[in-house]
């Protein structure tokens, strides 16, 4: 969501520049897709960037009771 991109923006400007490359990569491997792929703007799948490779995942729980769900990519 725009609020997402946002987010990143806000906390680093290298970051967000990194995630307007993987989106423009992502639209240009579908060159007779890439005005509807464009269209639908930046994806989490962007945040990725070339680590595409699922490693695993694990939940962390905090002191409060909370809890978050960490993954790890290759």
């Amino acid at each position: 969501s725009l609020d997402e991109v946002g987010f990143i923006k806000s906390r680093s400007e290298d970051d967000y520049h990194k995630l307007l490359e993987a989106y423009h990569r992502r639209c240009l491997r579908t060159p007779r897709l890439s005005g509807i792929i464009r269209g639908q703007g930046v994806k989490r799948v962007d945040c990725l960037d070339h680590r595409t490779a699922w490693w695993g995942m694990w939940d962390v729980w905090a002191a409060d009771g909370t809890w978050s769900l960490r993954l790890n990519l290759m």
